[in-house]
């Protein structure tokens, strides 16, 4: 359930703009220069 849960929250991160723009800010990256695997690392590290 829990890593269900985890997923769902790295494709919300993912599908949403504001969130993720948000998180790229707090990770102190720049999103534009993020891709793929690296954007779902952030998202997962940021949960955490």
């Amino acid at each position: 359930a829990l890593v269900s849960s985890i997923i769902g929250d790295i494709l919300y991160l993912q599908e949403n703009d504001y969130i993720e723009a948000y998180c790229f800010h707090n990770a102190g990256v720049d999103r534009n220069l993020a891709s793929g695997s690296s954007r779902t690392f952030i998202a997962i590290s940021r949960l955490f």
